[in-house]
């Protein structure tokens, strides 16, 4: 071993002082690896008094390690690996790994990838057998962080928790699956001192954790939002905060330097949050939280799947693996018919109606809610499709002492509306039974989202609307009373309304029936030939939501005072029998180049809104619009 001590030209220190003795390595089996790769085996023969055995792996900083264990004999019960992602057996373990971060014959792992330049690894042993390991470890690529998935788990700086005044910046996207939300807490925190003059933290502060939710759209595009800043001595640990989506992006920075303070950072734990969540839009996908890893806590789960009023919720299952072996225990000791006891998918009937199933190898129809099975598992019913009676479906999810229990479906809306993607696209409102409505709902809504290409805006030509007639002196939007609540409340008759948003996950919060937004324009009653443009945008994010709407007994007035025939604005009569209340065709037309603002032609029978440029959020620095 060489040590070399070099000082600094301009700056003195109080030095150090290192103390070293000589070991044997026959008898001690601590070791540190500080070359870009390495190999080592551990043989228990040659180690066999010793208890546990240490690894410490360093490499360059702001470089990371690919750890590959090649082969290991050690059952669980004789003996594990532990493996901590940084310098020690406080820092964070691997999320998904057996135990406290451990690896053993029955919960094997190929492959690990640390989340910084440092790794920590021990081996237990509570017997005298043979157990043998090898493992190969390199640099693999620059930087801190990296993708964080499974149940729950941990992460911190490199350094934690020792303190370090190297420069950093790591990025870390944590993702549970589909359908579930993530909750973040901060368990320390150092003393970051870099707040402003009046005690706030910039996008520049010198040593910065942020924490952005993410929504992953169509053709790759991606939502971030700014959730929580830190850059100073925080008196108490900051309160857990919950995603929106199932995605959070944790990035940190660290201006360091001999000038600054060294500092350990923070360690953060993270869990998916399952419970009383609630999915809109057109589709979607729902997963069974650890998915597909193996899961060994308790899970209880509840989910409400929500489209817009008038459609239906079609559920298709791509696996369903949910085992119960208390239902076994039943079947085997024939003391009570088979049933799902403790680990089942909940559906609930009246919810519901139409499923297919499969039993004993035999698939299975039912359209009699008295028929359905509500508790499903393997061996009981094995769902394949589920189809609700109205706009809302609730699942429930119960799983304990079984890992291995997942499932995986997918969503869809059985009714109007859609993503408009393609010039000369139409759109139809279908008010005939089973076409685009279902029967039972006397509220109707169809949504469509449409995304011009890059550089054109959107014109809409509706060619037809029958809705209720709006009385004389009256308009599309009204202020009425809130009953007994206090206060005013507003209301959009029925009609159409368009929106401006941002990303097709604004439109998905649409779609669930969060219209709280006012719209840019709203037209009511009967209309026949009435244009709307839209703007666009020369950005790559943002569309035009539709929202059409009505109510039945608009449709019966119409036909049962009218005789089969609408009367438009303009004096004209169309006849009803073909139920269309509402067409429409989409033109996409190049924009110009003049920016933001515009002229708003003002028309007696629709109500027009102003707003500023990404409203109700902040509006962009350094712009000007005129209007």
């Amino acid at each position: 071993m060489a040590v070399v001590f070099i000082s600094d030209r301009s700056v003195s220190g109080s030095g150090f002082s290192a103390k070293f003795q000589a070991i044997d390595l026959t008898s001690h089996c601590d070791r540190t690896f500080t070359a870009s790769s390495g190999e080592f085996v551990f043989d228990f023969r040659n180690f066999e008094q010793n208890e546990y055995c240490n690894y410490k792996i360093q490499i360059s900083s702001n470089r990371r390690i690919l750890l590959n264990i090649l082969n290991i004999s050690s059952p669980c019960d004789y003996g594990t690996l532990m493996v901590r992602n940084g310098p020690s057996e406080s820092s964070p373990g691997f999320a998904g790994l057996y135990g406290d971060s451990e690896i053993c014959n029955e919960n094997p792992i190929k492959q690990l990838i640390s989340q910084g330049n440092r790794l920590f690894l021990r081996f237990r042993s509570i017997t005298n057998k043979a157990i043998r390991f090898e493992l190969k470890y390199e640099q693999y690529e620059a930087g801190c962080g990296g993708h964080i998935t499974g149940f729950s788990g941990a992460i911190s700086t490199p350094q934690y928790p020792y303190k370090d005044s190297h420069s950093l910046r790591c990025e870390w996207l944590l993702a549970v699956p589909s359908g579930n939300k993530i909750q973040f807490q901060i368990i320390k925190l150092d003393n970051l001192d870099s707040e402003d003059s009046d005690g706030n933290c910039s996008p520049f502060s010198r040593n910065l954790l942020e924490l952005y939710d993410i929504k992953y759209g169509g053709e790759n595009s991606k939502n971030e939002h700014l959730i929580e800043r830190y850059c100073k001595q925080e008196t108490t640990n900051p309160l857990p905060i919950i995603s929106s989506s199932n995605s959070l992006n944790v990035k940190f920075s660290q201006h360091g330097g001999s000038h600054h303070s060294p500092i350990f950072g923070f360690l953060a734990e993270f869990s998916t949050v399952c419970t009383d969540i609630r999915l809109e839009g057109l589709h979607g996908t729902l997963q069974s939280p650890g998915y597909p890893q193996r899961v060994l806590l308790p899970r209880n789960c509840k989910w409400k799947i929500q489209t817009p009023s008038g459609s239906r919720i079609q559920l298709q299952f791509h696996l369903f693996r949910i085992t119960d072996t208390g239902n076994n225990l039943v079947k085997f000791m024939r003391t009570s018919p088979a049933f799902c006891a403790k680990n089942y998918l909940k559906i609930f009937s009246n919810e519901i109606i139409q499923i297919i199933w499969i039993k004993n190898g035999k698939t299975m129809k039912s359209n009699d809610s008295t028929k359905i099975p509500e508790s499903l598992c393997l061996g009981i019913a094995e769902p394949i499709e589920i189809i609700s009676k109205q706009n809302k479906l609730n699942l429930e999810f119960y799983s304990r002492n079984e890992p291995e229990n997942h499932f995986w479906l997918s969503w869809n809306t059985i009714g109007c509306g859609g993503v408009i993607t393609q010039n000369n696209s139409r759109l139809i409102a279908n008010a005939s039974e089973g076409a685009d409505f279902v029967g039972e709902d006397p509220y109707r809504k169809c949504i469509w989202y449409v995304k011009p290409p890059i550089g054109y805006s959107i014109k809409v030509m509706i060619e037809r609307m029958q809705t209720e007639p709006v009385p004389a002196g009256q308009k599309c939007f009204e202020v009425q009373p809130a009953g007994f609540t206090g206060g005013e409340k507003t209301r959009l008759r029925d009609g159409v309304q368009f929106y401006a948003v941002d990303s097709q996950f604004a439109f998905e919060r649409l779609s669930g029936g969060n219209e709280e937004d006012l719209p840019l324009k709203a037209f009511c009653g009967q209309l026949k030939n009435v244009s709307f443009n839209w703007g666009g945008n020369s950005a790559s994010a943002g569309g035009l939501a539709i929202v059409f709407s009505y109510h039945t007994d608009t449709t019966e007035l119409l036909t049962d005072t009218l005789i089969g025939a609408a009367i438009f604005g303009d004096g004209t009569f169309a006849p009803l029998d073909d139920q269309i209340v509402f067409s429409a065709k989409i033109n996409f037309l190049p924009i110009s180049t003049e920016g933001n603002g515009g002229v708003i032609f003002v028309n007696p029978h629709s109500d027009s809104f102003i707003q500023s440029p990404n409203y109700p959020k902040p509006y962009p620095r350094s712009i000007e619009a005129k209007k």
